[in-house]
């Protein structure tokens, strides 16, 4: 029985090494390069937590409340507060 377990396992797994192959063979070399290249390229370009900082920096201030300055910072418990019990 033994034997006979070993073979169906040998057999599946050329079956699936085949079945790899084949596939692989599908796949063009030049498509997949470019693929992998602009995926490289995306992370490349995601901003640094320093330009993400600047770049909120630059904002701060920049924009005045409609309704005049508030108290957010200084009242920030009590406000939460409120928002959690409506």
């Amino acid at each position: 029985m033994n034997k006979k377990k070993r073979t169906a396992r040998e057999k599946l797994e050329r079956h699936r090494r085949r079945r790899l192959l084949t596939e692989a063979k599908k796949l063009d070399p030049k498509e997949e390069r470019a693929l992998a290249e602009e995926g490289m390229t995306g992370e490349e370009a995601a901003p640094s937590r320093d330009d993400l900082v600047r770049s909120a920096l630059t904002v701060c201030g920049k924009y005045a409340d409609p309704e005049g300055p508030s108290r957010v910072a200084v009242e920030h418990d009590r406000h939460l507060d409120e928002a959690y019990r409506s």
